[in-house]
């Protein structure tokens, strides 16, 4: 092997050394109620990152769901260290993506926060306001929620680039975190529906509840009256259900959203005009 073999190998190395001797210092991660005086390198933290929040995402209990961490400037890493801290009592941690289909990284998921750290001769190239890691999570029990969670930035996050420099500006945005309380089933009819939001950017959320099991049809119109998204016809049971609407599939504009619903007592159908503003 030649030196300059070396010296690749070593720069691709060396970044993540330092980040797991740091993970390692710290053993397994402690936080409380959102607190973060449990990191004894607490100090090291440079300032390099910031975290935003912007839009709220209202989430029904015991829900799966991707909260996105969008990053800006736009910018080539090739070492990250990133964590947050989080409600262990309102949510969990199911598992972390980093941007571009990323793996070789590691991760420490405690009770209420986690850390990751990644490094790599090869960056990973950002664009301005990219995703740069998906927390894939699960809500719990919401329902004693008083406004809304906001996840807690881990202190030395910080990103690094190929020659293992520090980028400095680096901005994160996150969503609020806030709970939707399912409506009443209306007695007559046997079943509720909302959309929410709406408008919307990235997708609106159709909850609808059930009083017994009933097939559901959810479909969208553009206003010439073509059909644009058809979920089919399907059978869900008694309870709390919801469907996504992705802006990603529907140009800017005004739309139509027909929800229909048949049981063993009766078939009804309810049309909601709906926004696209991506």
């Amino acid at each position: 092997m030649n030196i300059n073999n070396i010296i690749i190998n070593l720069r691709k190395f060396i970044p993540f050394f330092i980040i797991f001797s740091l993970i390692i210092m710290t053993g397994e991660i402690h936080a409380q109620s959102g607190k973060t005086d449990h990191f004894p390198y607490k100090e090291l933290s440079d300032n390099s990152v910031s975290l935003l929040y912007q839009d709220t995402i209202t989430l029904l209990s015991s829900m799966d769901f991707d909260l996105p961490v969008k990053m800006r400037p736009g910018t080539d890493i090739s070492a990250i260290t990133i964590g947050f801290y989080y409600p262990h009592e309102y949510l969990e941690i199911t598992g972390l993506e980093l941007a571009d289909s990323t793996t070789g990284f590691y991760s420490n998921i405690s009770d209420s926060s986690f850390i990751l750290s990644w490094s790599d001769i090869l960056p990973i190239v950002i664009s301005e306001n990219d995703t740069i890691l998906v927390i894939k999570m699960k809500t719990l029990d919401l329902s004693g929620l008083v406004g809304t969670i906001k996840l807690e930035l881990y202190e030395s996050t910080e990103f690094a680039d190929q020659n293992a420099n520090i980028i400095e500006g680096v901005e994160l945005e996150i969503p609020e975190i806030a709970y939707f309380k399912p409506d009443t089933i209306d007695t007559i009819t046997g079943y509720y529906v909302h959309v929410y939001p709406n408008p919307f950017d990235d997708y609106a959320t159709v909850y609808f509840g059930l009083k017994e099991e009933s097939r559901v049809s959810i479909s969208v119109y553009n206003p010439e009256g073509m059909m644009i998204t058809d979920f089919g016809e399907n059978a869900y049971p008694e309870g709390d259900h919801q469907e996504r609407i992705y802006g990603s599939d529907l140009a800017k504009g005004v739309y139509f959203l027909k929800f229909e619903i048949r049981n063993s007592e009766k078939s009804s159908k309810e049309l909601f005009k709906i926004m696209s503003i991506r």
